[in-house]
């Protein structure tokens, strides 16, 4: 008797499409004080998409707390600029156009875009959580470096 073969899940064409995939051991989160600055970071994976973003909490008393990102942008660097801005704190996201997002791919492969994400997978690059979590420290250290930067201008005038 011939069966018909069973449809691949869009999990299973994941696998033959990307055989290392760190999302599915990395942690979704975690918190702390970065080592130089003492500010409060974090990295956080989006709960659909399962990209992660870095995100940096800044004192009260920081020149750029309240700031929107847009302005912030204008001093420091994140990867593909700053994304988010909401009292003291500052992120970045990956997901950007050259970012691989895992949820994204699934989304694609689940509705037969089959070359979509191929495509995706050969011109894109996941960012993992290791490598999020030295762009979010270096960030802490910018955001700083603001801080140093605004103090030592208005000692001169």
């Amino acid at each position: 008797m011939n069966e018909a073969p069973e449809e691949m899940t869009a999990d299973n064409k994941l696998k033959l499409l990307i055989a290392h995939r760190p999302w599915e051991s990395e942690p979704d989160h975690e918190e702390w004080a970065e080592e130089f600055t003492g500010y409060l970071c974090e990295v956080r994976r989006h709960p659909e998409l399962k990209h992660l973003g870095g995100y940096v909490t800044v004192p009260d008393d920081h020149p750029f707390h309240g700031l929107g990102y847009d302005l912030a942008n204008e001093h420091v660097y994140a990867y593909g600029g700053l994304t988010y801005a909401n009292d003291g704190k500052f992120g970045f996201d990956c997901a950007h156009a050259d970012d691989i997002s895992p949820g994204v791919l699934l989304s694609l492969l689940s509705l037969g875009g089959e070359s979509s994400a191929v495509g995706l997978c050969q011109h894109g690059e996941y960012r993992t959580f290791e490598w999020v979590r030295k762009h979010t420290e270096q960030l802490a250290r910018e955001l700083k470096l603001t801080v140093l930067h605004v103090a030592t201008k208005g000692e001169g005038t």
